[in-house]
């Protein structure tokens, strides 16, 4: 081979590694909790955790530590959320969120397979689907495997049929019987009213409880009829046809008396209670002759819609605890208060003689960035100190006079760019609360001339029932903090849907910010600033992002993230994945569509670079080169950039800084790191080399690698403070 022929190949797979739009990532990011948030004197532990809405709770063992660890699936926004139980705490650990599949409606763990693995079962719209828990013990990596796409019952006409639940409800899945497999319990579908079981006959039948064999044996379990929230009709009574307006019921089975029979706890849809019935049967046979609507007794549940119940340790005192939730798809009514949806009882008895004590009605959230519905983050430095602050856009919260209305929340960065410290100062800055507002999008730009930057705020009037852009003119002295009133601000004229969003970026250079339109249909659309606040369309799907059904209410933001001195165009919308379309003003001058890149975000359980589910909204901002994603759940999710070499690292107080040279090379590579610690090495599959390499603080440390294949890999360091950073390098 020619020294020209292998001048080129290095050539090409430096290429590959470093720029490179569609064959490798240029982008790698990572969650990174360290960003400081601080509220009411105290640090927010759960700061970047995401928010939720209408949690759904089980536990299973995430880590294969032997310790139950939190699954959280949110109903209203279809994201999964996974917590590490440390100690008395809960840490946020989102890489283990990509083991679980897509799912809708309800989801919930439980061990059907009698392995100690709690497995999955969740709602289709076809019925139950069943997903195995196949711990791999070599790596202990979760992981889970569909043996069921549907399951069947014998029904009726002794015909098997589908086993099916509404998508509204939450069955019973547990061994009613106590003969080791797990039966089904849930309101008759499409009628509700009474509730049926499906018996599980695989213990009997075929001496294994690692499958199912159902039939249904009670279509009318309790002998009772749910009509109404506040009432209920027992025995060989029923509701009378005015009130049967079933339309959604969560159950949940426990002993609450201690007599060794599974009581029914149910919550409805068009109700804000739980109601208690005692069982005074048998497991299979239950009777029910009564039911207390007023269920805790110590604090009664009041959430306004479809409240469910849910029964796991979540203390860590080995003890079932009571936790209650909004089972909402959405906020009907716009009743619900989605900040504080996840009410804790704790349980100070036993499991079978619960001793329910209230706790708080935000459990978890209380130490998140939780804004309610549709967190919109925008960073800008506010106060003029040189570093940047976080405002938050919401979609409204519920008032004490039984409005909805949206607000913006201000925390002020307290600390440095460097060491970035974001504090709460208020939940309605600048009073726009009062201003009768919904789905509240903040942008800054300087719009009228003046050499600062005024606020313009994309929101629906509830009072002109339309949404338009609002400018703020920035009122402060010259060096000053911002400064806006709300009995100063004006409508731009662009033509916006309920849900669009305006973002303000100078795309022909001319000093003037043009607005770019993320739409709700999905297309992104340019709208030329001709100065005097007068704007004219350009571009109704601006580098062919068009009208897509697959990916609607589209938000962006723009910033050049790999330090290259060329803007980035970042992008979310309903489908819940960021695309990220590098150097785009280049792109669009040589190409009329744009180029995304989706696989972004490195995930060290599996070592892959692969996309990330935000479920269904994702609002990106960028601080610092690192990006902030709001969702819409309420709350942020912090990446950190460990991407290309000349990335700024976003929190230089602890990042280590690890070097590698020459790149590419042709096996001899020499290190060198900041911090003690230790790496291993990755192929850009996932696959992960045997060999793990320890390395020393600020030395220059030499590794032969001439055995690799050529190829692209990636180096992933962990010091011994438990700080990361991934570099790639090339094997000619």
């Amino acid at each position: 081979m020619t020294t020209k022929i292998k001048f080129l190949i290095c050539f090409l797979l430096f290429l590959a590694c470093y720029q490179s739009v569609t064959l490798q990532a240029q982008f790698v990011f990572e969650y990174d909790p360290r960003l400081e948030v601080r509220k009411g004197g105290e640090s927010l532990d759960l700061a970047w955790a995401g928010g939720f809405n209408s949690p759904q709770f089980s536990t299973i063992d995430l880590n294969n530590d032997g310790i139950d660890d939190l699954f959280i699936y949110d109903r209203a926004t279809g994201k999964v959320s996974t917590f590490l139980r440390e100690g008395n705490k809960w840490v946020y650990a989102p890489a283990y969120e990509a083991a679980f599949p897509n799912f809708i409606g309800w989801c919930l763990l439980r061990d059907y397979d009698c392995d100690g693995n709690k497995d999955l079962f969740a709602a289709t719209n076809f019925g139950i689907q069943v997903w195995r828990n196949i711990i791999d013990e070599n790596n202990g990596n979760l992981a889970f495997v569909q043996t069921y796409d549907k399951l069947e019952t014998i029904g009726r006409s002794d015909t098997p049929t589908n086993l099916d639940v509404d998508l509204t409800d939450i069955p019973v899945i547990k061994d009613i019987d106590g003969d080791g497999d797990l039966d089904f319990l849930n309101y008759t579908p499409f009628f509700g009213l009474t509730v049926e079981l499906n018996k599980n006959f695989a213990v009997e039948r075929n001496g294994t409880c690692a499958e199912f064999d159902y039939q249904k044996t009670n279509l009318r379990w309790g002998n009772f009829e749910e009509c109404f929230c506040d009432e209920y009709v027992f025995g060989n009574q029923a509701c009378r046809t005015d009130e049967l307006e079933h339309a959604g019921s969560a159950i949940l089975l426990l002993d609450v008396n201690g007599d060794g029979k599974l009581d029914l706890i149910t919550g409805d849809i068009e109700c804000n209670n739980l109601a208690l019935l005692i069982n005074e049967g048998t497991n299979e046979e239950a009777i029910f002759s009564a039911a207390d609507m007023n269920f805790p007794p110590e604090r009664p549940v009041n959430i306004p819609t479809f409240p469910a119940a849910y029964y796991e340790d979540v203390t860590g005192d080995g003890v079932p605890d009571l936790l209650v939730a909004p089972n909402n798809f959405i906020n009907e009514g716009n009743l619900t208060n989605f900040r504080a949806s996840a009410w804790l009882y704790e349980n100070q008895g036993r499991e079978d003689l619960p001793d329910f004590k209230f706790v708080r009605e935000d459990f978890l959230q209380h130490r998140m960035i939780d804004v309610g519905e549709a967190a919109r983050p925008v960073f800008v430095d506010a106060d003029n100190d040189g570093d940047l602050d976080l405002f938050i856009g919401t979609q409204g919260q519920p008032q004490s006079d039984g409005s909805f209305r949206a607000s913006l929340f201000y925390f002020e960065n307290t600390g440095n760019r460097t060491d970035p410290v974001f504090t709460l100062r208020s939940e309605d800055a600048f009073g726009l609360q009062q201003l009768n507002w919904r789905y509240i999008r903040p942008a800054f730009a300087d719009l009228n001339e003046d050499g600062k930057k005024d606020l313009i705020i994309t929101a629906y009037s509830i009072d002109t029932r339309q949404t338009s852009a609002y400018l703020f003119p920035n009122i402060a002295e010259d060096n000053s903090a911002f400064e806006f009133s709300t009995s100063n601000f004006q409508t731009l004229p662009i033509s916006l849907r309920i849900t669009d969003e305006v973002y303000f970026y100078d795309m022909n250079r001319n000093g003037k910010p043009d607005a770019l339109i993320g739409s709700y249909q999905g297309a992104l659309r340019h709208f030329e600033n001709k100065g005097n606040l007068n704007f004219e369309l350009k571009n109704d799907a601006l580098g062919g992002i068009n009208n897509d059904t697959r990916r609607r209410f589209l938000s962006l933001w723009i910033a050049d993230l790999d330090g290259d001195g060329k803007d980035e165009l970042i992008t979310g919308t309903d489908n819940g994945k960021l695309l990220i379309y590098p150097d785009f003003m280049t792109q669009l001058e040589e190409q009329e569509r744009l180029t995304p890149e989706e696989q972004i975000f490195f995930n060290p359980n599996n070592g892959r670079i692969d996309s990330y589910f935000f479920g269904r909204g994702a609002f990106p901002a960028v601080y610092e080169q690192s990006l902030v994603v709001g969702t819409l759940g309420g709350g942020l999710l912090h990446f950190s950039n460990t991407g290309r070499p000349n990335a700024t690292a976003p929190i230089a107080r602890t990042e280590p800084h690890l070097t590698c040279f020459p790149n590419p090379t042709s096996g001899i590579l020499r290190l060198r790191s900041s911090e003690n610690g230790n790496f291993q090495i990755y192929t850009t599959t996932g696959a992960l080399l045997p060999q793990s390499y320890t390395m020393e603080a600020n030395q220059n440390t030499t590794f032969d690698f001439t055995s690799l294949p050529k190829g692209l890999y990636l180096i992933r360091f962990k010091s011994n403070t438990g700080n990361s950073q991934t570099l790639k390098f090339v094997k000619e």
